[in-house]
């Protein structure tokens, strides 16, 4: 076989190779993962992923493209040019990943579904099952289930079945808020300002904002959130003086106080982790 066949055949061979990896939707940082456009063709054993991120000056995005799928699995990746994650989900069929984190869908299969793969890298809590995988009328997961993870705390700041994502940790420019801002922030994202129920969690959350003084969730003795109101940390002093201070805040102090609600402090959202069924 001459020179020129050779290089041929490993050309050949070369391009057969990266037509095995899946076709997926790829952009660095959009606001809308549904205006993503470009795609990219991904390496043999990367699957499509779709990343909600924030930014320094406290701005949602999202990142499209390709990754290994035992990093899926296992953590919410981080890269240089963004602080945080806070939704991630991954899709294992070509042009998949074009949506937001946990409502992506695949087309049904015509391939015999197949067992979910067990590594050491899947657990229960990460599982997703989706309405179309039960109502299959056999126990086993087609192989082009998506994978999602969002139901994790992406920082590690969680306590007692929560997680906690708090304004200070992304800079200044959009971390101090008025009341009303700091709430629409938190329901934007299918999240609320927080509650507390117990000194744990008072000190949980001191801490977690670092001594500063920041918003709660509470109206008068009402939490936003519909819980019982059963436990305060009022500061006596102020406690008597709240006219025309309807919001509430914990300070410094690790106390409770009435404060006006158009002023700005940092503040914290709090959602429900979602738990295996």
């Amino acid at each position: 076989m001459g020179l020129h066949n050779v290089q041929a055949l490993c050309l050949l061979i070369f391009f057969l190779a990266k037509g095995d990896g899946l076709r997926c939707y790829s952009c660095s940082l959009v606001g809308d993962p549904q205006a993503c456009h470009n795609t990219t063709r991904c390496e043999a054993g990367k699957i499509c992923v779709v990343t909600e991120t924030i930014d320094d000056a406290f701005n949602l995005n999202f990142r499209l493209g390709c990754v290994a799928e035992q990093d899926c699995i296992s953590t919410v990746r981080r890269s240089s040019d963004v602080k945080r994650s806070l939704k991630e989900q991954c899709c294992r069929e070509n042009l998949c990943n074009r949506g937001y984190p946990g409502t992506l869908t695949t087309r049904p299969t015509t391939t015999k579904p197949t067992v979910a793969p067990t590594s050491s890298h899947v657990t229960t809590t990460h599982q997703h099952h989706s309405p179309l995988a039960q109502s299959q009328s056999h126990s086993t997961t087609p192989s082009h289930q998506p994978i999602d993870i969002s139901n994790r705390c992406p920082h590690g700041h969680s306590l007692d079945g929560y997680c906690y994502v708090p304004s200070l940790k992304y800079g200044q420019q959009s971390s101090k808020v008025s009341r009303q801002d700091a709430d629409k922030f938190c329901r934007s994202h299918q999240m609320m300002l927080p509650s507390i129920h117990s000194q744990d969690e008072n000190n949980f959350l001191h801490r977690l904002m670092e001594g500063n003084t920041f918003w709660l969730g509470l109206d008068d003795v009402h939490w936003n959130d519909g819980t019982a109101f059963n436990f305060n940390m009022w500061n006596s002093d102020n406690y008597h003086n709240t006219h025309n201070k309807t919001c509430v805040v914990m300070d410094s102090s690790n106390e409770w106080k009435a404060e006006s609600c158009h002023l700005h402090h940092y503040f914290v959202c709090r959602r429900k982790l979602q738990l295996p069924s």
